[in-house]
């Protein structure tokens, strides 16, 4: 089975967000690290206002 592993659901103003829904309907195991959503935030924070 195939597997994606994610951070951070980005806010729409950089993305629809609804790619981990699609690819869970396609049969794709989906898991969100939460714990690691702040590095993933870093990059952007500039544009998130923080």
């Amino acid at each position: 089975m195939a597997r994606v592993v994610f951070a951070w659901r980005e806010p729409a103003v950089f993305v629809d967000g609804t790619g981990a829904e699609l690819l869970a309907a396609a049969g794709v195991e989906v898991v969100e690290l939460p714990g690691l959503a702040d590095a993933a935030k870093e990059p952007n924070r500039h544009l998130l206002g923080g």
